[in-house]
């Protein structure tokens, strides 16, 4: 997933890699995959796929190499954008080793299926993360507001209270928040 305003891409959720590989591949190789990169180049929704052995993974990413010099396998590798826009990027993709067969026809096609079902679920993702942005933002600048602001919700409980409302209410003057 990647909010493509705010950086680089990122795994949200993951299954199947060690506790030292994902991270280092993240941190390192993620945004410089060819996959990814492919992907991001066509529609989303349309599935890429590679089969990747030892010999010709010298020069593909951190995570393949070591994943199949772990295994000893080629492994075959497919996936796609789930949701690709001006503002975000979000791909699903999963992987066999050797002695499992080719991804089917009908592997792919449920797959694909899928997609449309992970693109909203991004889509949902983005914008609460952008919405919880927005949130601290926001509080952020009434907090460093010179007047004392509380802010409440419908039924009169405080939803804000900044830095001088804080201030003013703990002197006990005159002012109180029940």
């Amino acid at each position: 997933y990647s909010d493509l305003s705010m950086g680089g891409p990122k795994v949200v959720a993951s299954t199947g890699f060690d506790d030292e590989t994902l991270p280092t591949y993240t941190a390192y190789r993620l945004a410089e995959d060819e996959l990814i990169r492919e992907s991001m180049q066509i529609p989303a929704g349309v599935i890429v796929s590679r089969t990747y052995s030892w010999e010709n993974a010298t020069t593909r990413t951190t995570i393949m190499r070591r994943s199949i010099r772990d295994s000893g396998d080629p492994m075959k590798i497919a996936g796609a954008a789930a949701l690709l826009n001006a503002d975000v990027y979000s791909s699903l993709w999963m992987a066999r080793f050797h002695t499992n067969a080719d991804f089917s026809c009908r592997d792919l096609h449920i797959f694909g299926g899928l997609l449309p079902h992970v693109g909203r679920a991004m889509t949902v993702h983005h914008r609460v993360t952008r919405a919880e942005l927005e949130a601290t933002m926001a509080t952020g600048a009434i907090d460093r507001m010179a007047v004392g602001v509380v802010l409440l919700d419908a039924t009169g409980n405080a939803v804000i209270v900044n830095r001088e409302a804080r201030r003013l209410l703990s002197a006990h003057d005159g002012i109180g928040l029940v």
